[in-house]
């Protein structure tokens, strides 16, 4: 039967809410981005003092730069790290920076330590776009693996910032390479295209989290996701747009199931992502992936107001 057919449907009045939600407390869809200002608890982590560590994707970058201009503590114990505490570089998924805690307390052991180059030189596998003289590689690599444990030891806060979860890995031990392998190292019976899941990033914030317990138990750890969209994609069953909305969605659910199952365990969300893409209404330059600065500013506000002491 047709709809048209059913007077009693067409002819029907909607009925009213009942108003028993009212009972409850709500938050209405955000408005503009006074609502993330105006609705968020403040914690109070941090002050001028505290020693406070950041790594993960570039837009972990950002941050440190701003902690740094503002004259915050921000730990940096190895020379020549950029941004970051370490010369870690920017690291794009849950996995590498899991493999960068476990290094740095000598609980990581790969199959594959070095990609050899030319004119003698070994590549670091596992750190973006590091390569030392080779006769010089074991040692210059294990300064850093001392100057991580410091960065990691001595922090009172750790920010981490998930960007992707696309990587390229080792199919016998499961190690996660920070991008695709050499062409003229490449073998399809070692390395393998792998697209992370919510699991996968859960096991990896425990994994870091257990470290810390270890290691540094009064350390607090913020986690946080990248709102900088996919330059590229290796995924060939769907187009990269959405191969970015999967990558974001399932970072963001696997960060707030963790830091839930850790509540009251010095562990938090910083909600970077959904403050970007949803408080403003045109948030990047031109080439729709960089944020404008002064939204990079504004977003880092709300971080004060969230974490920082009398802010």
């Amino acid at each position: 039967m047709n709809i048209k057919d059913r007077p009693d449907v067409i002819n029907s009045k909607p009925k009213k809410p009942s108003g028993d939600y009212k009972k409850f407390a709500i938050q209405k869809y955000p408005a503009d981005i006074s609502d993330f200002y105006f609705k968020t608890k403040s914690i109070e982590l941090i002050n001028k003092g505290t020693k406070v560590v950041s790594i993960g994707s570039c837009f972990a970058e950002n941050i440190a730069r701003y902690l740094k201009a503002h004259k915050y503590n921000y730990l940096v114990t190895e020379k020549g790290s950029g941004y970051f505490s370490a010369n870690w570089g920017i690291v794009f998924n849950s996995a590498s920076i899991r493999q960068i805690f476990e290094y740095s307390f000598d609980l990581f052991k790969p199959k594959v330590q070095w990609w050899e180059r030319e004119a003698g030189r070994m590549q670091d596998p596992y750190r973006r776009n590091i390569i030392y003289q080779k006769g010089v590689h074991e040692k210059k690599r294990q300064a850093h693996y001392e100057a991580s444990r410091k960065a990691i030891e001595q922090a009172d806060v750790i920010i981490i910032t998930l960007g992707l979860v696309e990587v390229w890995r080792d199919n016998r031990d499961g190690t996660i390479f920070w991008r695709v392998p050499p062409m003229h190292l490449y073998s399809p019976n070692i390395y393998e295209f792998y697209t992370m899941t919510t699991s996968d990033i859960h096991s990896d914030l425990v994994r870091i989290k257990l470290i810390l317990e270890k290691f540094n138990p009064n350390c607090s750890l913020i986690i946080t996701v990248s709102p900088v969209p996919f330059q590229a994609t290796y995924r060939e069953d769907c187009d990269v747009i959405t191969a970015n909305v999967y990558s974001k969605a399932v970072s963001s659910v696997a960060a707030n199931d963790f830091v839930k199952s850790y509540k009251g365990q010095n562990v938090y969300y910083f909600p970077s992502f959904e403050f970007v893409r949803y408080g403003f209404n045109n948030p990047y330059i031109a080439d729709g992936r960089h944020i404008k600065r002064p939204v990079i500013n504004n977003m880092m506000k709300f971080f004060e107001k969230m974490f920082v002491k009398g802010a």
